[in-house]
């Protein structure tokens, strides 16, 4: 009697696994064929999330065939190309657009413009660091603050083109002082 009860565990117990397996197949298949139906260029890291969700996906369900198989499973690795990432972008961006409320959604498509977004990352890396921009205040703030009084001490004319030069100034500076810092700390 136990040992018939066993078997039929047994077998609804394979049963299930066979169902999960297919299940996570077929997400694994939708998920590809979505990503192989993609369009244009997107960030290396939208590319990674995709292939991390696709391999998420396939190792359970290889775990489970090899569980009631022991057959050893080929890992096969997939690539995602640059038209597989805009299309999946795309897609998450659509999304995320329609929980955003109406004034947000404009300034969204605007912000995530490719040329906009690019451009972005590229003065982040160099132009507007955190060391440049607080440079280029401390900067404006004593030189402007100097000049104001000078010409307010001496009856000179203000010119407003030096809060300018003064910020540009503090911007080399910071990023400068940076630099040696990481030097140093090397």
């Amino acid at each position: 009697m136990a040992e018939k009860l066993s078997r039929q565990h047994e077998a609804h117990h394979h049963s299930h696994e066979h169902e999960q397996s297919e299940h996570l197949d077929r997400l694994k298949n939708k998920i590809e064929k979505e990503a192989t139906e993609a369009s244009k260029a997107q960030s290396q890291e939208q590319a990674e999330h995709a292939k991390s969700v696709i391999e998420k996906l396939s190792t359970p369900s290889e775990r489970l065939k090899s569980h009631g198989e022991q057959h050893p499973q080929k890992n096969q690795e997939r690539r995602i190309h640059g038209n597989e990432q805009a299309v999946s972008f795309s897609r998450t961006m659509t999304r995320v657009r329609k929980k955003l409320n109406p004034i947000e959604k404009p300034l969204s498509k605007v912000i995530h413009n490719p040329v906009i977004d690019k451009t972005s990352e590229v003065a982040g890396k160099t132009i507007a660091r955190p060391s440049s921009v607080l440079g280029g205040a401390f900067f404006s703030l004593l030189g402007t603050s100097a000049l104001l009084w000078i010409t307010r001490h001496y009856g000179y004319e203000y010119n407003y083109l030096v809060v300018i030069m003064m910020f540009v100034i503090g911007m080399v500076f910071g990023v400068s002082l940076e630099a040696l810092l990481k030097l140093k700390s090397r």
